[in-house]
């Protein structure tokens, strides 16, 4: 049986729900299922990216044209970076006012089990172009698999650990535990296919502009007033600044994805 990351997911998820109903409390269960929610709207927007670019991977893998497999993968992946960052920094940052928003005050708290699990986010955007997109590509799709049942066991440690510690927060820890796992251990499948450390060569711009832009949103949020009217002046804040930051900074991936899109357009 073939387990996709996505699959992991969602064992992650369940087996977290039958821990905390097990250890915790029916509210804190609840607390964990709506964040989840949340975080797979914006997941699926992320992953969607991946299956853009899997048909070039593929066909250039078939062809044995290794240098295209790395520059596809390498551009899917920082798009990837460069989305799924900011995305994680403005929820953490927008957590608060979004919840009572989105949630209602009945859910007072899970801002923070929103902006612990949204992290997720990152890895699930790695493992979606590494795991989903590139070993099924190349066919080792067994990877997948393995990496899914590692992880599931470690993160079932994890929870038995801090779940009666720290409740629905615990959970929350186990679940990104998870995915961090899956995409370390598919990490460490490609690197005799490419190049890991040009993988990560961007990062440091997106992470800090990123950080800068929740500092931004952060402090326009003490002169808003009304939680729609903060997370509006919050994301129009933080859209502008990590657009003018990236632009600023100029990484080298920022490059290739313009032109990739230019190149896209043109031949339309």
């Amino acid at each position: 049986m073939k387990l996709t990351s996505n699959s992991g997911n969602s064992i992650f998820m369940t087996m977290n729900k039958l821990v905390l109903g097990n250890l915790s409390s029916l509210s804190q269960t609840v607390y964990f299922d709506n964040s989840d929610k949340v975080v797979r709207i914006l997941l699926a927007f992320i992953t969607a990216i991946g299956t853009v670019i899997f048909p070039r991977i593929a066909n250039s893998f078939a062809k044995k044209d290794h240098q295209s497999v790395e520059k596809y993968l390498t551009l899917a992946f920082n798009v990837v970076n460069l989305v799924s960052f900011p995305i994680v920094a403005g929820v953490i940052a927008i957590s608060h006012p979004f919840s009572s928003i989105y949630f209602g005050s009945n859910f007072d708290g899970i801002d923070l089990i929103l902006s612990i699990l949204v992290f997720e986010l990152i890895f699930m955007g790695w493992s979606s172009i590494i795991g989903n997109q590139f070993l099924v590509a190349i066919n080792k799709p067994t990877w997948l698999t393995i990496s899914v049942f590692i992880s599931v066991i470690i993160s079932l440690g994890v929870s038995f650990v801090l779940v009666p510690i720290f409740g629905v927060s615990g959970a929350a820890v186990s679940a990104v535990t998870g995915e961090f796992i899956i995409a370390i251990i598919q990490l460490m499948v490609v690197r005799k296919y490419i190049n890991i450390f040009k993988l990560f060569s961007d990062i440091p711009f997106y992470f800090f502009s990123s950080l800068l832009m929740f500092l931004a949103s952060i402090f326009v949020s003490h002169f808003a007033t009304g939680n729609l009217f903060t997370v509006l002046v919050q994301i129009v804040t933080g859209v502008t600044v990590y657009s003018l930051l990236i632009f600023m900074f100029k990484p080298k991936s920022i490059q290739e994805i313009l032109s990739a899109l230019f190149l896209k357009i043109s031949l339309k």
